[in-house]
Order: structure tokens, then sequence, then C-alpha cells
């Protein structure tokens, strides 16, 4: 098996379940797999490096369908933390929101919403 690992190895090389790996498979293309001639799927090292980056993103917050999308296009890593960043600015207001509506501020809550 030189020419590549089964789904097991990646599954264990990565953390994700054999059934994540085929449904990213199916559902975003993720992985395009080499075949054996029974069928059986071949992982490059390549693919390993693809479902790490992706579980990274995964682990930022960041939903499955951009995480795959930005693992294909190759997009930097500081894009992810700029994914974060926007994250965290929207908590802040999220949280700001929240206290201006507990405090019964309906000025602060306009300033926040106008914001």
């Amino acid at each position: 098996m030189s020419d590549g690992m089964p789904i097991r190895a990646l599954s264990e090389l990565t953390g994700v379940a054999t059934t994540t790996l085929r449904a990213w498979e199916r559902r975003y293309g993720l992985l395009k797999p080499a075949r054996t001639l029974k069928g059986h799927r071949l992982y490059s090292q390549q693919d390993v490096e693809l479902v790490r980056q992706v579980v990274a993103l995964l682990q930022q917050g960041i939903a499955i369908s951009e995480a795959v999308r930005q693992s294909r296009e190759g997009a930097p890593q500081k894009n992810a933390a700029a994914t974060v960043v926007e994250h965290d600015q929207w908590s802040h207001l999220r949280q700001r929101l929240l206290h201006a509506v507990e405090g019964f501020s309906e000025a602060q809550l306009e300033l926040v919403y106008n914001e």
C-alpha cells in the first residue's frame, strides 16, 4: 500500500471518524481518493493535511461548508484568524445587545443596533 493509505489510517491520523470522512467526501467533495481494484479508498499525505486543515477550522467555530471552501482554495491561515476575530466581534456585540435588553435600556439597545 505504498501508493496510499486506507480510510482507517486516515481516520487514526486525523482523529476524524471514517463515517465522517465518507460523508465529507460525498456531501462536500472534500476528498477524491484513489481506489484499489476492489474499490477501496486510498488516501495520500496531502489528504491527511487537508483533513487536518478542515478540523483546525472547525475547532475555530467555522462551519463545515466554509472550512471545506477555505481548505480547497488554500486560504491562508490568516483568513481563518480573521474569521475568528470577526466572530469575536459579533460575540461582543451580542453581549452588549443582551446587556441593553436586560437593563431595559432602549437608548443603549438602539446604539448597539445601529453599530
